[in-house]
């Protein structure tokens, strides 16, 4: 009972900042600890008291602790005042410093306010800027404004992508007309050959059977000449079309 009573005197007498505040809140988390421990409700509250003093005086230069029971005193003292944004925005900020926070179920019973608020900070997931908000003031950065778009901009954009459409199209159709040329240009030269070389032999020597079977074979490779040639000029207009 003393050292409640000398720490609820103390209270009243703190109007300026320390000269150190964040020693200070480190300080006095260590008391909310030892209290929360001890079951002493009122030290406790007393301890949470100071801790938002201190955050107080910290709002201006900002707070740089990676402490994780700062953060879940804040929590369980917000229930309490009945805040429970507070206490959200503490437990997310919990999980920000140690994203594994899983406090002594002897200080956090399952089932309790306080455990169904970490359940909900780890559903929603770690989080800084509500804590900023609510505990140290700092509003949330704007999000950044997108500048109008110019629509000489916009369409030279689109002008160049188009052109850009239009070059890689004319370099597909190069690349098959040369295949096709090349491929069209060996099947007839290569019939065509055949064809004089056939046309050369002497027909006399042959049987009436071997003879059949030789013209069979000549409209074979005249179906290939044809078929070659075609796709000798199907290149060549592809290979003109893309502008090559």
């Amino acid at each position: 009972m003393v050292p409640l009573l000398a720490l609820l005197a103390f209270l009243p007498a703190r109007g300026a900042c320390p000269e150190a505040p964040l020693v200070a809140l480190e300080s006095h988390v260590g008391w909310a600890q030892a209290a929360w421990v001890d079951g002493q409700d009122p030290r406790f509250s007393a301890s949470h008291a100071l801790l938002l003093e201190d955050l107080a005086c910290l709002a201006g230069s900002g707070l740089r602790t990676r402490n994780p029971a700062l953060f879940l005193v804040l929590a369980r003292g917000a229930l309490e005042a009945g805040a429970p944004d507070r206490a959200l925005a503490a437990a997310r900020a919990l999980l920000v410093v140690d994203p594994d926070a899983t406090p002594d179920p002897a200080l956090v019973p399952p089932g309790s306010a306080l455990a169904a608020t970490l359940d909900e900070a780890r559903a929603l997931g770690p989080d800084a800027a509500g804590f900023r908000a609510l505990y140290l003031g700092q509003a949330s950065p704007p999000p950044p404004t997108v500048p109008a778009e110019n629509p000489a901009v916009a369409e030279r954009a689109r002008l160049l992508a188009e052109v850009q459409a239009e070059i890689a199209l004319d370099r597909r159709g190069h690349r098959a007309g040369v295949a096709l040329t090349t491929a069209g240009g060996v099947v007839a030269g290569l019939s065509l050959a055949i064809l004089g070389a056939r046309a050369t032999s002497g027909e006399g020597k042959l049987t009436a059977e071997q003879r059949a079977q030789r013209e069979a074979m000549g409209r074979v490779w005249v179906g290939t000449a044809v078929a070659g040639g075609a796709t000798l000029g199907f290149g060549l207009w592809m290979l003109r079309a893309s502008g090559r």
